[in-house]
């Protein structure tokens, strides 16, 4: 219970809020309906004793025009005696009301008492009366008449009305306790203003501590993924790098094998690598795709052939049925289908102990998107884990991990790839009856004159001859790597173990090709190209062609690389083919300059 106020607390005092406002407009309105009839039921009785003080000022003044007529012959004494007693009666009723308690008005109609009990013996005892005592009578009429018309303006004038109103309402305990109610709830919702203005202030500031300190994870993974990157790639340079010079040697078949061993042992770590970087990308929303033409067919018997080898170990087909329908040539990023396909694949071989593999593409008839299905005869997956199978760092059976070891980071990189790439990667299977991984991408169909092979075999190095090239690197081992891997073009080789030192050799010789590591002690391989480029600004040379041979490869570390003056970037371990084509590239086009 605890638990749920506190996680419903706002809601619960939002509602706690609309509740007293709705209590408050009630209390408002139903406050101005009593008010309004209460103002009614003033009206109406100040309106009546109105109508009764003025009947009675009237029957005054009527009284003493009898009086006149009746020495003037138009009356005789029964209409005067008539008269006498229609006022007296005005008089008693007058005085039993509000009125004969008021402050202005009692003193006169107490006077037109005094005088009907003076005045009473003459009007009923007497036979005649004379015209002097008319005279004194009418005169005395005429004074109370004139009195009590002025006290009865008194009475009853505008200021007077609202005092009255506002003496009823502060005597209504009603109308007190609606106040009171009034005010506690506008002091209920001013203390939720309060409280929501202060409460929001301080999460605005939790917020920016949160966004702070997420940022500084962030920055702190960035900075671990490119620590471990570094320290991995590069001993792991120095393993691929020997092992491919030694694949290159008169080895004996034990001998070749166990440099195969190394070879693969090496990749899977390098691929490992590969997919923790792709995975960082994908989350920092930095993952880079290519749109270039490429052959689709070949891809996917690249993907089969790669494993066929691992599945023949196993005693397991490993099967590619590609559709009629499918073309050849496509728009995309061939080498990130590559490693889906890649991913895909290796599951299906490593989970599979007997049956087949199967590999088909075809078109979607629909949508015309391509459908690149993986199939496999293995042990399945279960319901409960197919929703989370494309998480990262996630297996299906915790024994996977010790079975058959593996990151868990293939399918999720897959499944984000695809959907960068504008498709879908999904699954379907059943505990006992395999797994089916279909990847739908839609790839454009192009023209085999729109489409470039990429050569994978060594390069034409006879333009490398004589070319003076500088490789910059702390680590020796990497030094002699690239050294083997220019040895045997006869090119000049100058070596360099810090960026001071690449920087006074670049002042003294011109190169042709400068191979600068970046993490260095000192000045390091960033600087050092400042450096450089500042050097030949000064002298008028042009700049020589620099290369990041580097571990490090992070996104924001390669826009850093370019922005000093780098011009490409060759992430460890790096392969012997791709250095000399690059270098190669270089020369032609120094040579057409």
């Amino acid at each position: 219970m605890v638990h749920f106020i506190r996680e419903n607390a706002r809601t619960m005092r939002a509602l706690v809020a609309v509740c007293a406002a709705c209590a408050l407009s009630i209390l408002f309105v139903s406050q101005e309906i009593g008010t309004l009839r209460e103002k009614e039921r003033l009206v109406f009785r100040t309106n009546g004793l109105i109508w009764r003080m003025s009947e009675t000022i009237f029957e005054v003044q009527r009284l003493s025009s009898d009086l006149v007529g009746y020495s003037e012959g138009r009356r005789d004494k029964e209409e005067v005696e008539m008269r006498f007693d229609i006022l007296w009666g005005r008089l008693d009723l007058v005085a039993g009301s509000e009125i004969g308690k008021t402050e202005g008005l009692a003193p006169v109609i107490a006077e037109l008492q005094a005088f009907l009990r003076r005045e009473e013996e003459m009007i009923y005892e007497a036979d005649t009366i004379s015209d002097e005592e008319v005279l004194r009578l009418h005169s005395i009429l005429d004074d109370h008449s004139k009195t009590a018309r002025q006290a009865w303006a008194a009475t009853f004038a505008v200021e007077d009305l609202q005092r009255q109103f506002v003496d009823l309402q502060s005597g209504n305990a009603a109308g007190r306790a609606a106040d009171i109610a009034g005010y506690a709830l506008i002091a209920l919702l001013l203390a939720y203003v309060v409280s929501e203005v202060f409460l929001a202030n301080r999460a605005q500031k939790r917020i920016q501590k949160l966004h702070h300190m997420a940022h500084s994870a962030n920055e702190a993974k960035s900075l671990f993924l490119a620590n471990v990157s570094h320290e991995i790639r590069t001993p792991l340079n120095g393993i691929l790098g020997m092992a491919s010079e030694l694949s290159e040697s008169d080895l004996d078949t034990d001998q070749r094998e166990c440099i195969t061993v190394i070879e693969q042992s090496g990749e899977l770590l390098l691929g490992t690598i590969n997919d923790v970087l792709d995975l960082s990308k994908v989350e920092a929303g930095r993952l880079e795709l290519e749109r270039a033409p490429f052959d689709l067919h070949r891809v996917l018997k690249t993907a089969r052939d790669l494993h066929a080898s691992r599945a023949r170990e196993k005693g397991l087909k490993l099967r590619l049925e590609i559709s009629d329908f499918v073309p050849h040539r496509v728009v995309g990023d061939e080498r990130r289908l590559q490693q889906v396909l890649h991913n895909l694949v290796a599951n299906a071989v490593k989970f599979t102990d007997k049956g087949c593999v199967t590999i088909d593409a075809l078109i979607d008839a629909k949508s015309g998107e391509v459908l690149m299905r993986v199939s496999d005869t293995g042990p399945g997956i279960a319901p409960s884990a197919l929703d989370k199978i494309f998480d990262p760092f996630v297996q299906a059976d915790a024994s996977v991990t010790r079975k058959y070891g593996g990151t868990g980071l293939g399918l999720a990189i897959s499944s984000q790839i695809t959907e960068a790439m504008g498709g879908q990667l999904t699954v379907k299977s059943d505990v006992g009856d395999g797994a089916r991984f279909e990847v739908r991408l839609p790839l454009q169909r192009v023209e085999a004159k729109d489409l470039k092979r990429e050569k994978l075999d060594m390069p034409e190095t006879s333009a490398l001859c004589g070319r003076r090239i500088l490789i910059v690197d702390d680590n020796a081992t990497n030094r002699l790597i690239l050294e083997r891997f220019l040895a045997p073009v006869d090119c000049i080789i100058y070596a360099a173990s810090g960026g001071d030192e690449a920087v006074a050799l670049a002042k003294e010789t011109d190169f042709d090709a400068i191979l600068m590591d970046i993490q260095m002690p000192g000045v390091d391989g960033v600087e050092a190209t400042r450096r450089i480029r500042e050097a030949e600004r000064a002298s008028g040379n042009g700049p020589v062609p620099i290369f990041a041979v580097t571990a490090n490869v992070l996104t924001h570390q390669v826009t850093e690389y370019v922005a000093a003056g780098i011009d490409r970037v060759l992430p460890k371990p790096l392969p012997k083919q791709r250095l000399l084509r690059e270098l190669v590239a270089v020369a032609k086009v120094s040579d057409q300059i």
